[in-house]
């Protein structure tokens, strides 16, 4: 098994965080101004990586993952690039547990509203 900095979640510092249990720890259970919305609030939009913004985006994740763990794997699928978010299908994307049509057709615009927002 390889190191957690090569494991696919370890992207911008962030580890899957499971309970002993093996339920996931949910967002609300994070120090507030470690949320992404809350960081938004709080800190402004230039603090935010790509992962939160597009757990922001999609607003929630799956029974087994978190939106900013489901937010990780759809990024790291796509080598870590949001305008290859902009050239998938909405079915492409909908492949993913919790992603359905309509956070699918969101992501797909992700990289025009980020560019626009410059």
């Amino acid at each position: 098994m390889g190191s957690i900095k090569q494991s696919p979640f370890f992207i911008f510092g962030y580890v899957p965080l499971m309970k002993s249990t093996g339920q996931k720890i949910t967002i609300k259970s994070w120090a507030e101004e470690d949320r992404p919305r809350e960081k938004l609030a709080i800190k402004g939009k230039s603090f935010l990586s790509d992962v939160e913004l597009i757990a922001i985006l999609i607003g929630s994740g799956n029974k087994k993952e978190s939106a900013v763990e489901l937010s990780k794997r759809i990024l790291f699928t796509y080598n870590n690039n949001l305008n290859q978010l902009g050239k998938l299908s909405i079915q492409e994307l909908a492949k993913f547990k919790g992603i359905g049509k309509a956070k699918a057709s969101a992501l797909i615009f992700l990289p025009i509203i980020t560019h626009l927002a410059i």
